[in-house]
């Protein structure tokens, strides 16, 4: 869209969720290869949808037919995520993809497997997010017992598939 190009790493644009969620994790975890060792961040729709005018069209807006099938789509993304990754824990970033993540734990017989956990989305429309996200998201990671995994920084990193690979000595 004219009014939403795609910019990549030199956009310009401001977007204050992602700032709050990846400032938030920073302050916990120190450093990427830390947040990374446990978590993996994956969108459920990882499309935009707008208006004529530019304006963002979120998914539940979308007209039933082809949320439907949008929804079948990313659930299918989803599942094979989870199974790729062996994913133990799953943090639903707001009530929907909280909501998605259940029904698909319940749908695949994963209940024993994956637990699932929810975490308020840091949007700016969130009256509860703009009133101390931080302080919120640290609570909920503590009553989820999620925290103990995340605010760990001093725990040796493990080696890369690709570091392990080079220290492997060569047959001769």
């Amino acid at each position: 869209h004219p009014k939403r190009l795609i910019e990549g790493l030199q956009c310009k644009r401001k977007e204050v969720s992602g700032r709050r969620f990846w400032e938030f994790f920073k302050g916990l975890c120190g450093t990427p290869e830390n947040f990374t060792r446990h978590c993996l961040v994956y969108n459920y729709c990882p499309l935009s949808f707008m208006t004529k005018s530019g304006k963002n069209v979120t998914p539940p807006e979308l007209k039933f037919e082809v949320r439907y099938q949008l929804f079948s789509l990313c659930d299918d993304a989803l599942c094979q995520v989870l199974d790729l990754f062996g994913i133990k824990k799953i943090v639903g970033l707001g009530r929907y993809v909280e909501s998605r993540a259940i029904k698909l734990v319940r749908q695949n017989g994963w209940n024993t497997d994956i637990s699932t956990h929810f975490l308020l989305h840091p949007s700016p429309a969130s009256p509860t997010a703009n009133n101390g996200w931080n302080g919120i998201a640290t609570k909920m990671l503590q009553e989820s017992r999620i925290w103990p995994i995340l605010a760990q920084p001093n725990i040796p990193i493990q080696p890369t598939l690709q570091q392990q690979s080079q220290q492997q000595p060569v047959p001769s």
